[in-house]
């Protein structure tokens, strides 16, 4: 079975949570028993799937983010009950995060309002569907609050130029590592971690690696990508290695750390484009900056989100928007030059163009078939008729079959 890589043990907190089951405040404040009980039962509900609009399991890095989050919400919002929340009073709670009156621990505004906005939206869903129930109907009061982002999330973008200058300078085993995140665009630590050496298979025709990011630690869906740009790496680091050795080898923390060292030591602390500064680089950087890197060679739309494991077109929409392409898709979009044209992409024109042959020729063999069958039959026919009209043939036939040794066992 496949097994994904926990790095940050989510599912032994979220096994010990429900073992005590007990809400733990971090702030300080009271949180009332009528609120704690909500918080259990809904957080139970949440793993069970039941009376939630999301289907399917939740991870337990999930579960835990979710938990954390609503536990800080009731236990700041000052309801006793929160059953009797208005409207008006969510909004207002809401609107202070937004304006900076109410602040993360260490001071500092909160990022992202709209994912504490979700997460209240979910659970006062989740409760008026627990009342109906009951028969008991409860209104909405989160219609009034929007889960859209005001601004774009901030992330460090580098371009490949300065990813090279950068590797330049790391040890082997990191230039591994930083080329195949960069040209896989795969989500760490969790898919990157849960990577086999036997996951990578070497495909002779093109003469660089397949990358199989299975279902089972994939975040979204398992894909097959094509590795482009760090084979020749991926071929020396995976020599003589067994099938079933995880593919990373270092420790997470100890790996971040190096990269904000590496990346400030050679490019020095500047503002990027992408917002931030590069001496805040994290390894999910690289998925940004390879979003944006292959955003301008994939001229299939659907191929590209495909590669980066995405469900939805707003992912393309916001790389879009950030490179300061067109809004609008078109087949010539997303091609610069003839240079810009990856092998990824003249491998996926091959395969469709194989896949066209194919099915002309299985289309000629069909109609081959379908002709030889009508003449059978015509001759079926004629031969009916000959009998029909001259009873004598049959004799005739039987005997010259006789005179040539012919049997029904040779025919």
């Amino acid at each position: 079975m496949v097994e994904k890589a926990d790095p940050f043990n989510n599912k032994p907190r979220w096994e010990q949570w429900k073992k005590n089951l007990k809400v733990s405040t971090r702030y300080g404040n009271n949180l009332s028993k009528i609120n704690h009980d909500l918080i259990i039962e809904y957080l139970l509900d949440m793993e069970a799937g039941y009376n939630v609009a999301r289907r399917g399991k939740l991870s337990y890095i999930r579960l835990n983010t979710i938990r954390q989050r609503i536990t800080w919400i009731l236990e700041n919002i000052d309801i006793p009950d929160i059953r009797t929340a208005t409207r008006r009073q969510v909004l207002s709670f809401f609107n202070k995060i937004e304006n900076g009156e109410l602040t993360r621990r260490n001071g500092k505004k909160f990022r992202s309002v709209a994912d504490y906005i979700k997460v209240f939206k979910a659970f006062w869903h989740w409760f008026q569907r627990r009342e109906l129930e009951h028969d008991r109907t409860i209104k909405d009061i989160t219609m009034d609050l929007d889960k859209s982002e005001r601004n774009e999330n901030e992330f460090v973008y580098f371009t490949i130029d300065e990813l090279k200058t950068v590797i330049n300078h790391c040890k082997f085993e990191y230039r591994t590592y930083l080329w195949l995140l960069f040209d896989s665009g795969i989500r760490s630590p969790t898919e990157l971690m849960s990577l086999k050496v036997g996951d990578f298979h070497w495909m002779e025709d093109n003469k660089i690696y397949e990358l199989d990011i299975k279902d089972g630690y994939a975040k979204t869906f398992g894909r097959k990508i094509k590795l482009v740009l760090s084979s020749q790496l991926l071929s020396e680091y995976l020599r003589g290695r067994k099938a079933d050795e995880p593919f990373f080898q270092l420790d997470w923390w100890s790996f971040s750390r190096y990269l904000k060292r590496i990346f400030v030591k050679v490019l020095g602390d500047k503002s990027t484009k992408g917002g931030k500064s590069i001496k805040e680089v994290r390894p999910y950087d690289f998925r940004h900056s390879a979003a944006c890197y292959w955003r301008t060679r994939y001229k299939n739309v659907n191929a590209y989100l495909y590669r980066f494991g995405w469900k939805e077109m707003r992912m393309v929409n916001y790389y879009t928007k950030f490179l300061g392409m067109q809004d609008t898709i078109s087949q010539d979009d997303l091609l610069i030059d003839s240079e810009a044209k990856s092998k990824l992409e003249l491998e996926l024109e091959r395969e469709r163009k194989t896949r066209t042959l194919m099915e002309e020729r299985l289309l000629a063999q069909e109609t081959q078939m379908k002709n030889v069958s009508e003449k059978f039959e015509q001759m079926n026919s004629f031969m009916n008729r000959l009998v029909q009209n001259d009873p004598s043939l049959v004799n005739l036939l039987a005997q010259k079959a006789k005179a040539h040794n012919v049997t029904p066992e040779k025919l």
